[in-house]
């Protein structure tokens, strides 16, 4: 103000202006403020730097100065951040303890077997990572932790020595990569060390033993290699929870009808189920239901026996065509910022990514929803 006072400005709305709730505070602040108790330690207070409640609700509201008004609000700002740190730290406390997780021990034979097999020994850093990282895995509480280093720092031995450890108590263990490129120097990696103690390492990806390559367009990508003893293979539980992959025997009319009828989800959702239609993705789900003149919304176990009988055969069109664009893209792998395969393939496309542009068939435009968190796209009028 211009008698050099400093006034504080609150957020005001239609009817109730700044200056009439400076003036109810005003009236009520020496009458509330002894109310006021301090709920910080004296310590807490000290470490940051910052007032007490009381101090800090004065100087905000009725400022002696500038330099005041910001040392009340520093105050505010720091007990915010401070609560909501405890709730993070209470939220792990819980998934941590009360959320129980697997307690393994370390029987120290296949572990121990690596480290007597690896031509190189383990630094001190890595040693100690494992000490703490075997301590949480033999503890009941699930493990929270995140391991942070360059690169060539030796992260993947140290995921090594931890997948080892849950085989030796008869669990498998999967070792995700964010790419397939990086799964298969992984797997090249570990296949060497592993080799000697009788396992062999898992390649799962999206690129088939003939280099044919089953495209997206974005850059999801991701190399998953599970680890698992070969005697094992044929358990593995995500192997064994699979569906029939279109292409194969298995995935009979006769398969696919009496598996609808088990299912209550809408059509797309169910063709996404990897338990139900195996490696059927977003996009081939949706230009398939396309084909197939049927709304993705539909209920599963509510299609006619024709329809029923039809598309398994849209889906195995709509892939074949999928893989035979693939196999003729000019793939992109260093355009991270648009499309991995340069948007070749999404002019192709009868619905995928086609919001409000006409439909292929109709003209009538194309909607988009969405389902499980995912789009779908389709023609209201071709798709009933």
């Amino acid at each position: 103000t211009a008698q050099g006072r400093v006034l504080s400005v609150y957020p005001a709305t239609e009817g109730l202006s700044f200056k009439v709730i400076r003036g109810i505070i005003e009236a009520h602040l020496d009458e509330l403020l002894p109310l006021v108790t301090e709920y910080l330690p004296r310590e807490v207070l000290a470490g940051a730097a910052v007032p007490g409640i009381s101090d800090a609700l004065r100087m905000v509201h009725r400022p002696l100065s500038l330099a005041d008004a910001m040392s009340g609000r520093d105050r505010l700002a720091f007990e915010e951040l401070l609560f909501v740190q405890l709730l993070h730290l209470r939220a792990r406390a819980l998934a941590r303890d009360v959320r129980r997780g697997i307690r393994f021990e370390n029987r120290r034979s296949l572990t121990t077997a690596l480290r007597e097999s690896l031509p190189f020994q383990l630094t001190g850093a890595q040693g100690r990572v494992l000490r703490e990282i075997f301590a949480d895995m033999c503890s009941e509480r699930r493990m929270q932790r995140l391991l942070q280093g360059d690169v060539g720092s030796g992260k993947t031995i140290v995921a090594m020595f931890s997948a080892l450890l849950a085989m030796e108590n008869g669990y498998q263990a999967a070792v995700m990569a964010p790419t397939a490129l990086l799964a298969e120097q992984h797997l090249r990696s570990m296949t060497t060390l592993l080799t000697p103690l009788g396992i062999e390492p898992l390649l799962i990806t999206g690129v088939f033993d003939d280099e044919t390559r089953l495209v997206f367009q974005d850059q999801r990508h991701f190399g998953m290699m599970k680890i698992v003893e070969t005697s094992n293979l044929g358990e593995a539980r995500e192997i064994k929870k699979l569906a029939p992959e279109p292409f194969s025997e298995e995935f009979s009319i006769s398969y696919f009808r009496n598996t609808l009828k088990t299912s209550k989800k809408s059509i797309k959702e169910f063709l996404l189920d990897q338990t139900k239609v195996c490696g059927l993705g977003n996009i081939y789900a949706s230009e398939a239901l396309f084909l197939a003149n049927i709304g993705p919304q539909s209920i599963a176990n509510k299609l006619s026996i024709k329809r029923a009988a039809a598309l398994p055969g849209n889906i195995r069109e709509v892939l074949r065509e999928a893989i035979a664009r693939g196999s003729t893209l000019n793939v992109d792998p260093e355009n991270i910022d648009g499309s991995y395969y340069n948007g070749e393939a999404e002019t192709r496309w009868h619905v995928y990514n086609r919001e409000n542009l006409p439909c292929t068939n109709c003209e009538n435009p194309i909607i988009r929803l969405k389902q499980a968190g995912r789009s779908t796209y389709f023609c209201k009028k071709c798709q009933k």
